[in-house]
C-alpha cells in the first residue's frame, strides 16, 4: 500500500488540505501518517529551570495530542493510519526526512492561495517543502475541496527530457482514472513554430494531449489554459539543471503554489 504523509498545523487550512487527502488516498489506495512538528522558543525557555523546561514540553505535547485525538474524532480512527508528533526547530527539514526515512510515497500539504504572503515569506515550511521533498509533494489551496480528478495537465519545456516525471504521473492518473494533457506556455516564439516543434521532437505519447500556449507570462498562460480546459490538477516538476535555470522552474513553481486555485502536484 502506498503512503501518504501528511504534516499538519491543526489550522482549519490544514483540515481543510486533509479532508481532500483523506478522499485522495481512497482513490489511489494510500494510507495516511499524520504528523506534527513542535517546538519550545528558545527565548522562552533559556532563563527557566530544566523542570520547568520540561514541563512547557509536555504541555506541549498535551495540546498536540489533544489536536490528533479531535483529528481521529471528526474523521475517524480507520482513516488516519498513525499520528506521530515530533520535536525539531526547522519543521521543513523534519518533514523531509520523515518523508525519507519512512519511505512515503506523497505529501500532501496546504497552501493559503493568493491571499497570503506565501511567496514573501523566507523559509516558508510549505514552499521548502514543495521545492526540496524527496517525494513528490501535493498541494491544496485553502478554498479547494475534493472532486473527481478527470483532467490533470503537465506543464513542460521543451527544453528538458521529462519522459519519467510523465511515466510517474501517468501511475498516478491511472489510480484517479484522469487523462494528462500536456501543456507548453510559449513566453517568445511565434506559437505556429512551437507547434511544429512539438510535433516533430520528443512528445510522442499517445496517452496525453498536447497544447501550446502563447502568453507572455508562464504563470497567466497556465492560468487561462486551467479554465479553459477545466482542468482539476496541475502537476509541474522540477529538473536537474544548471543552476540559473533552475531557480527559474523553482520560481515559476513558487509562484503557482501561491496563485493556483487548484491543487498542485509537483516532482522533482
Amino acid at each position: 500500500m502506498q503512503k501518504i504523509l501528511f504534516p499538519t498545523d491543526f489550522s482549519e487550512n490544514a483540515n481543510n488540505a486533509l479532508a481532500y487527502a483523506l478522499e485522495l488516498a481512497k482513490k489511489i489506495k494510500a494510507e495516511i501518517e499524520v504528523i506534527h512538528v513542535y517546538s519550545v522558543s528558545f527565548t522562552d525557555v533559556a532563563p527557566l529551570a530544566h523542570e520547568y523546561i520540561k514541563a512547557m514540553m509536555d504541555s506541549k505535547l498535551e495540546e498536540v495530542d489533544t489536536g490528533f485525538e479531535k483529528l481521529i474524532e471528526t474523521y475517524g480512527e480507520d482513516s488516519i493510519a498513525k499520528t506521530k508528533a515530533i520535536y525539531g526547530l526547522f519543521p521543513a527539514v523534519e518533514i523531509m526526512d520523515y518523508a525519507e526515512k519512512n519511505k512515503c510515497d506523497y505529501i500532501i500539504m496546504g497552501t493559503k492561495g493568493r491571499t497570503s504572503q506565501f511567496d514573501k515569506i523566507v523559509g516558508s515550511i510549505t514552499s521548502t517543502v514543495v521545492m526540496k521533498a524527496p517525494c513528490p509533494v501535493i498541494a491544496i489551496p485553502e478554498s479547494a475541496k475534493f472532486e473527481e480528478i478527470y483532467s490533470i495537465a503537465l506543464a513542460a519545456s521543451f527544453d528538458d527530457k521529462n519522459d519519467q516525471t510523465i511515466e510517474r504521473l501517468q501511475v498516478f492518473a491511472n489510480q484517479v482514472m484522469s487523462g494528462i494533457h500536456l501543456v507548453h506556455v510559449n513566453t517568445k516564439s511565434k506559437k505556429e513554430e512551437m507547434e511544429k516543434v512539438m510535433e516533430d521532437e520528443q512528445y510522442t505519447s499517445t496517452f496525453t494531449q498536447f497544447t501550446v500556449v502563447h502568453n507572455p507570462s508562464v504563470i497567466n498562460g497556465l492560468d487561462a489554459f486551467i479554465k479553459e480546459y477545466k482542468i482539476n490538477m496541475l502537476a509541474l516538476y522540477i529538473p536537474k539543471r544548471r543552476l540559473w535555470e533552475r531557480i527559474f522552474h523553482q520560481s515559476v513553481t513558487k509562484k503557482m503554489a501561491l496563485h493556483s486555485e487548484i491543487p498542485l502536484i509537483v516532482y522533482h
